[in-house]
């Protein structure tokens, strides 16, 4: 009895412990073994290929992208140009939402849209239930090295939770795509006015812009006014266009939408910019996956430059070349008139002591009115207008202290007198104007130096 007791006693005692310590969860979260891209279960030939799959726990993928609770597939792409259908079925209930998008990668920074979608009913799944079929046309086979096509799943019910599914892949060789369908491939644009005629639906969307694209390329040899129209196409539909520069990269340099419509109205595109010299792509596009006959015009116009005109080292205005030249002026290209341009010649001199900057009389000097001058400086009055300050500065230093001071005047009023000559600063050296911008009335021995900071033509 004893002995038995015992047992009984030890036994409860276990039975206590497993009781009080011991937790079962109620339920195991256990992700799928594909949930991530990285882990991504492959799907090669032959094909057609069958297999199941569930989101039910997936984490989300593409947060920035797509956000989706899905799972992931990579594709074995066996043409040079695949055709890729996808079923999805649902296995215990209908399938209401699926993705409709493949990626070339993980790095979930683009992806390529589907051509098709197609619903099943309950008869067109053999599982019994409903699901969807997606399209993939076009695809190239070497969309990376490793001819993968990566397919991120989602499978969701009608209350929009993640479900098990049933999956076919189906591939078969595609057609190549027209030319221009991608950047690799353009329509080249030979020379302007140009003009093409499409149907842009024949065309794949590489573009994930919307719908499908077509890419014109085009090389300018010097800079021009560029127009690219669509405004003669009939029937409208809701076209985009994208200007891109020889490397058809992410960002366009420009793109419009409706500017051949009414305000408020949805339809054709027109692109008008000054291009540089260099080569270019234009891209036909379009809005909700729309796509259609178009017309594209393109034409082009030489650029017009501005610049300061100078007339008698005087600036006369801002004009083209041609309207310079009709002035009998000098023309400096991207210099303007209105923003205190300084025509050469208009200092010609860089004395010390030379106060005034006048050069009415030839040769310039230093005379009686540059006291004048200097005195009103220093009663608030501004420099010479055709002269940079920074010009004023170094001929009216008379003393030669580097500074516009009071004692400059003394300086100048010495010099007059004949008791002493002018100095400069070291930082500025005593020099004439360079040869070219020597008026023609100067004298044959005319020095021939350059002069030395800011003061220097």
């Amino acid at each position: 009895m004893i002995f038995v007791l015992l047992i009984m006693t030890t036994a409860s005692l276990i039975g206590e412990i497993y009781a009080s310590d011991v937790k079962i969860p109620e339920s195991v979260t256990l992700v799928p073994s594909n949930d991530l891209c990285e882990d991504a279960e492959l799907i090669e030939g032959p094909y057609p290929v069958s297999g199941t799959g569930t989101n039910i726990d997936a984490t989300v993928d593409c947060p920035t992208l797509l956000n989706w609770n899905g799972v992931w597939y990579t594709i074995e792409l066996p043409y040079a140009i695949n055709d890729i259908s996808i079923t999805i079925c649902g296995i215990t209930e209908n399938l209401s939402n699926t993705g409709i998008a493949l990626t070339d990668d993980c790095a979930c920074d683009d992806y390529i849209s589907v051509t098709g979608i197609t619903f099943l009913d309950e008869g067109q799944c053999s599982s019994g239930f409903d699901g969807i079929e997606l399209t993939f046309n076009g695809i190239p086979g070497d969309i990376n090295e490793d001819s993968l096509a990566y397919w991120p799943a989602l499978a969701e019910n009608e209350e929009g939770q993640a479900m098990d599914f049933a999956y076919t892949v189906n591939i078969t060789e595609g057609v190549p795509p027209p030319q221009g369908d991608n950047c690799a491939d353009p329509i080249i644009i030979p020379s302007f006015p140009y003009s093409d005629t499409l149907n842009s639906c024949d065309f794949n969307n590489d573009h994930n812009f919307g719908g499908e694209d077509v890419v014109y390329q085009f090389d300018l040899d010097t800079c021009s006014i560029m127009t690219f129209s669509l405004c003669q196409t009939d029937p409208i539909f809701d076209t985009y266009l994208l200007l891109y520069n020889s490397d058809c990269g992410e960002t366009p340099i420009k793109t419009n939408d409706d500017s051949c419509m009414a305000p408020g109205e949805y339809g054709t595109s027109e692109l008008i910019d000054t291009l540089e010299a260099g080569i270019y792509h234009i891209i036909v596009d379009a809005y909700s996956w729309e796509c259609g006959q178009y017309i594209l015009d393109v034409w082009s116009e030489p650029c017009v430059y501005s610049g300061a005109c100078c007339v008698l080292a005087e600036c006369i205005g801002t004009m083209t070349q041609a309207g310079c030249d009709s002035f009998d002026g000098e023309w400096f290209i991207a210099e303007d008139c209105a923003e205190d341009y300084s025509c050469p010649g208009s200092c010609l001199e860089y004395l010390p002591g030379d106060a005034n900057m006048y050069n009415g009389s030839w040769p310039p000097g230093v005379i009686g009115g540059d006291v004048t001058y200097l005195v009103n400086y220093f009663r608030g009055m501004p420099a010479s207008q055709p002269c940079f300050l920074d010009s004023f500065w170094g001929s009216a230093d008379a003393n030669g202290d580097c500074n516009i001071i009071g004692s400059d005047v003394t300086k100048l009023v010495a010099y007059f007198r004949g008791v002493t000559s002018l100095g400069y600063c070291i930082d500025y050296e005593t020099c004439w104007p360079i040869p070219e911008d020597v008026p023609v009335e100067a004298p044959a021995d005319w020095p021939n130096c350059e002069s030395s900071g800011p003061i220097g033509y």
